[in-house]
C-alpha cells in the first residue's frame, strides 16, 4: 500500500508535527508533501527527518520539484521578495495565501493508494481519484477564516482590510469546497468536530492526537508522595508558544497580583510584550528541550493553561503525564480531556483564576489519577485507531 501524507507547512515543531511523526511511524515509507519545509526544525533521526519530503520551498526558498511556468513564477516572486526585504522565506507563506490553493491542487498523487492530509486549510484541497482513499485529519478549520483568535491579528489592520475582506471571502468558498474532497474527515476533538459540522456541513469522527505519556522521573517522584504533592513544588508553570491568542497575559496578571511564582517555557512574537507586563515573580525560560521540560515539571505545583477555545490542547495532558494537575480555561479541548477535581480545575476569567491560585493545594490531586488520564491519549492508542480506520475504509479490490 503506497501512502502519501500532505500537510500545510513544515517550518515549526509543535503538536501537529508530533502527530505527523506518529503517522509516519505507522507508514514510514510514506512520501510527505508540503508547501514550506525547514529541515533545521527536525532532528535527523526523527520520523520527519528520515522521511522523503517534497515541498514547494525549503527554508532558503529553493524548489524541491521541477516547477511548471506558473509555479516557477510564484516561487521566484516569493524568493525575490524575501531577498529584497532581507527576511527569511519562512515569514512569507501568510503573505501569499492566494497562491497556495493552486499549488496544492497541482500535486500529482496518482501513484498512491491512500492519501492522508493533515492540517487546517491547504492540505485537504489535493486532488484524488475514486480509486484512492483520502482521509483528512483536521486539526481545526482555519481559525483566521472563521474569526477564532489566531497567531496574529494583522489581517484586521485597517490598511489590509480592503484586501483581506475580499481574499478571505474567496478563501472561505475555496475552503468549503476543498473540505468536500476527502472521503472521510477525522478530527482531534469534539470541539473541532462541531466546527467541521458548522462550517463544512460534514460529519466527522474523533481520533484524539497522540500525547507523550511516559515520564518516569516525574512519576517516580510523585510515587514517593501518594497524595500528589511534594515539598519542592514551588511554582506554577506555563508551556506554550507566546502568541496573543494563548491568553498568557491573563495568567501573568493574576500571578503579578498575588505575587506568585510563575515560570514560562516557550518563545514567540508576543515575548517582549509579555516580559514588559511581567512582575518580579515571573520568569521566562525561553525554548527548552523535551528533556529540560521534564525536569521543569518536577517543581511545578500546577500547569496553567489559559488559552480560550483551544482546538485540543496537548500540553495539559503532557502535564498530567508528569503527574501534574492543570488549571485550564473552561472552553475548548480541555473540557473533553481533563477530569474536573481529579486531574485539573477550570476557570472562566481572571477573577476565578486568582481565587483558584491563592488557595491551590497540589496535595488534593493524586498523581496516579493524572497519569492514568494522560495514558488514555497515548501514541499507541492513536496509531492503533488510525490504522484500523484507514484499513477499514480502503476501497474494495
Amino acid at each position: 500500500m503506497k501512502v502519501a501524507i500532505v500537510c500545510d507547512y513544515l517550518n515549526v515543531y509543535g503538536g501537529g508535527e508530533r502527530t505527523l511523526e506518529a503517522i509516519l511511524e505507522i507508514y514510514p515509507e510514506a512520501t510527505v508533501y508540503t508547501s514550506l519545509y525547514d529541515p533545521s526544525k527536525f532532528r535527523n533521526d526523527s520520523p520527519i527527518g528520515r522521511a522523503k519530503v517534497v515541498s514547494f520551498f525549503d527554508s532558503q526558498g529553493l524548489c524541491f520539484e521541477r516547477p511548471g511556468g506558473v509555479e516557477k513564477f510564484f516561487q521566484r516572486l516569493v524568493l525575490d521578495c524575501a531577498r529584497t526585504l532581507k527576511l527569511p522565506i519562512s515569514l512569507f507563506p501568510k503573505h501569499f495565501t492566494f497562491i497556495f490553493p493552486y499549488f496544492f491542487e497541482r500535486i500529482d498523487l496518482s501513484g498512491f493508494d491512500v492519501v492522508i492530509s493533515i492540517g487546517t486549510i491547504w492540505a485537504k484541497g489535493v486532488k484524488t481519484t475514486k480509486d484512492q482513499t483520502h482521509v483528512f485529519y483536521c486539526l481545526t478549520p482555519p481559525r483566521f477564516l472563521y474569526k477564532y483568535p489566531s497567531e496574529t491579528s494583522k489581517r484586521n489592520v485597517w490598511y489590509y482590510r480592503p484586501f483581506t475582506v475580499l481574499l478571505d471571502h474567496w478563501l472561505r468558498i475555496w475552503d468549503f469546497n476543498a473540505a468536500q474532497k476527502p472521503n472521510e474527515i477525522l478530527v482531534i476533538s469534539d470541539e473541532v468536530g462541531r466546527r467541521v459540522k458548522k462550517f463544512y456541513r460534514r460529519d466527522s469522527l474523533v481520533i484524539y492526537p497522540p500525547v507523550e505519556v511516559f515520564h518516569p522521573e516525574g512519576v517516580n517522584r510523585r510515587r514517593a508522595h501518594p497524595q500528589g504533592g511534594a515539598p519542592e513544588e514551588k511554582y506554577f508553570l506555563i508551556v506554550s508558544r507566546l502568541a496573543s491568542y494563548k491568553g498568557i497575559d491573563v495568567a501573568i496578571r493574576a500571578c503579578n497580583e498575588l505575587k506568585l511564582s510563575l515560570k514560562i517555557v516557550g518563545t514567540g512574537r508576543e515575548q517582549e510584550k509579555l516580559k514588559a507586563l511581567a512582575g518580579p515573580t515571573i520568569e521566562f525560560l525561553g525554548f527548552k528541550s523535551d528533556e529540560e521540560i521534564d525536569n521543569i515539571y518536577l517543581g511545578a505545583r500546577a500547569l496553567i493553561f489559559p488559552t480560550p477555545d483551544e482546538d485540543f490542547g496537548i500540553v495539559p495532558l503532557e502535564a498530567n503525564a508528569h503527574g501534574v494537575p492543570v488549571i485550564a480555561h473552561k472552553s475548548g479541548g480541555p473540557l473533553e480531556t481533563l477530569v474536573e477535581g481529579k486531574t485539573g480545575v477550570y476557570f472562566n476569567n481572571i477573577q476565578e483564576l486568582e481565587a483558584i491560585l491563592v488557595n491551590f493545594d497540589p496535595s488534593k490531586f493524586n498523581y496516579q489519577d493524572c497519569v492514568a488520564n494522560a495514558r488514555r491519549f497515548s501514541q499507541e492508542a492513536f496509531k492503533m485507531e488510525l490504522r484500523q480506520f484507514i484499513e477499514t475504509n480502503l476501497p474494495a479490490s
